[in-house]
């Protein structure tokens, strides 16, 4: 399934790509889809920019505006009960199916993260606060100093990590331990090594590693890291972890900082979608400048010329067949090279 701006809804399946529009049931001007998920009936969910929450049953849309619910919906999770749980400008919203209950956050800003934890608890995050449900009670802890949207992550021993501006922080349940980030730092992304490493990938700063209670930053000027705006990042199966940054692919080995860049072979453009595949490849979407399939030796650009569909690419996605899905601004393609 893919979620296409103001387009409609496309599925594919049996090599044949069916496009669900407004003819079909799919509520006018529902905006971006910025959530799908299926529940345990095969039911198709869609979190929606301006339709609020859709459902599709594989027969029929079904538009839950008269529910009580809010209209822009910024992402939502299905808990072991059945229950989903949305975040939205208005707030938190949990739905059974029948029922709309609604949890008010203070703020102008609303509900933006929201994982499941492993006791089965739901958290949420707001620019300056953190949201606890247990048992239809809502705990709020203020984040001192606010985070700027932060990021929330839960490690595998089950401590939860909030980032944001400036800030790397460590909940405990009752209080919040600090390690200080550079001020100008905006924390957008957390991700967990094979080591139970935590990297912190910010703009305007570079990246932080945190191992063993200790925190070290890999910057630019003084790791030879790509740029100091690192997007994303992902692990591959040496424990090498790799960073797009604004000026290329950074990979750190444990020891130092090794970049493929311009020079390198690299389009310009921003890396901001990364995927490594089932055959060990690394694919790097460049911003507007296409597509890089990386095999370890030689990087390889697929672009409009190459019969890509357009030019910037926004999403990158491996299928069980092991086919690579790209897509873009202008349509979907998929390599099976």
């Amino acid at each position: 399934w893919f979620g296409a701006y103001d387009y409609g809804l496309v599925r594919y399946a049996n090599d044949t790509f069916t496009i669900l529009t407004e003819e079909d049931g799919l509520p006018s001007r529902y905006g971006i889809i910025w959530d799908m998920l299926e529940d345990g009936k095969g039911n198709l969910w869609l979190a929606t920019h301006l339709g609020g929450l859709i459902r599709y049953d594989g027969d029929s849309f079904a538009h839950f505006e008269d529910s009580g619910l809010p209209s822009k919906i910024r992402s939502f999770l299905m808990d072991a009960s059945g229950n989903l749980w949305l975040a939205s400008s208005e707030g938190v919203v949990r739905y059974d199916g029948h029922e709309a209950i609604k949890y008010k956050i203070p703020g102008a800003y609303g509900a933006h993260k929201i994982i499941q934890r492993q006791d089965g608890s739901i958290w949420f995050t707001t620019p300056d606060k953190l949201a606890r449900f247990s048992a239809d009670e809502v705990t709020l802890y203020p984040l001192p100093g606010g985070s700027y949207f932060p990021s929330m992550h839960e490690d595998r021993s089950g401590e939860l990590w909030i980032a944001g501006r400036g800030s790397i922080t460590r909940f405990d349940g009752e209080r919040f331990h600090f390690f200080d980030a550079a001020s100008e730092a905006i924390i957008y992304n957390i991700l967990e090594d094979p080591s139970g490493s935590l990297w912190f990938s910010s703009f305007g700063a570079g990246v932080f590693r945190l191992q063993d209670g200790r925190l070290q930053t890999l910057t630019e000027a003084g790791d030879g890291l790509g740029s100091d705006d690192v997007t994303i990042g992902a692990v591959d199966d040496h424990g090498d972890v790799w960073l797009p940054t604004m000026e290329g692919i950074s990979r750190f080995d444990g020891d130092r900082v090794l970049n493929l860049t311009q020079a390198s072979g690299l389009p310009g453009g921003t890396a901001e979608e990364l995927l490594r595949d089932s055959r060990g490849h690394w694919w790097f979407g460049m911003g507007s400048s296409g597509v890089v399939r990386y095999d370890g030796q030689q990087l390889t650009t697929f672009d409009r010329e190459h019969g890509l569909a357009g030019d910037r690419v926004t999403s990158l996605l491996e299928d069980r067949q092991g086919r690579v899905w790209i897509g873009t601004d202008a349509g979907l393609t998929s390599y099976d090279g």
